[in-house]
């Protein structure tokens, strides 16, 4: 019972992703239920139902159970929740829009990158909560465009970038907790990097230019 079972909600689970990415309305669930099948199953590849032992049915089970669960398994939920992480991460407009609304394949390469800076600097941001930290990473993709693969480097951009917001904030004399990084100094510039010096004494020119290589 329990095989026929995962073999019917594998179709449904199928589809419905499919349906999300097709209607453009990226899902954060759907996303993590992907990355539970790589981790599960080598290279994601699903076994033969008729094959598992009970015990890993009842695991992947659980696994869809999680996807189906959340808002955002729906395309309607999806796309509210887009909306709604799009305005908190880039602001909105005069009439309260989001200023910018990421595609399917930018929320996917943006809420990696999001993974990316909590898996390296685990245990050290405590101070920094998660809005803050996916604005940080929202303007590094907004300086240097969607089309950064090296993660680790971007997250230390990110993390650049919340340095230099609590600088500023000491120098304001204002709680980090209370800048805002949307209103701050008009003096100050939270992308414009000191040049830097690699381990091979080459000179890297701020976080837009390191991007390039150069």
């Amino acid at each position: 019972e329990m095989r026929k079972l995962l073999k019917k909600v594998r179709n449904l689970t199928a589809r419905r992703m499919a349906s999300l990415e097709k209607g453009n309305s990226f899902s954060y669930a759907a996303m993590q239920f992907d990355q539970a099948m790589q981790k599960t199953y080598l290279g994601g590849r699903l076994p033969d139902v008729n094959k598992m032992k009970w015990q890993a049915v009842e695991r992947e089970l659980r696994s869809h159970h999680q996807f189906w669960s959340s808002k955002t398994s729906t395309t309607s939920g999806a796309r509210a929740e887009q909306i709604e992480q799009s305005k908190r991460i880039w602001g909105v407009d005069e009439s309260g829009k989001p200023a910018r609304l990421m595609t399917f394949e930018e929320s996917k390469a943006f809420w990696s990158a999001y993974e990316e800076f909590n898996n390296i600097y685990k245990g050290s941001i405590a101070r920094y909560d998660s809005n803050r930290i996916q604005q940080a990473v929202g303007q590094v993709f907004s300086n240097v465009g969607f089309w950064i693969t090296d993660l680790k480097a971007l997250s230390e951009a990110a993390m650049e970038h919340l340095k230099l917001q609590s600088e500023m904030a000491e120098k304001l004399g204002t709680d980090f907790e209370d800048f805002d990084p949307n209103n701050p100094n008009k003096a100050f510039d939270p992308m414009k990097l000191k040049d830097t010096v690699d381990e091979s004494g080459n000179i890297i020119q701020g976080i837009r230019l390191k991007f390039r290589g150069i």
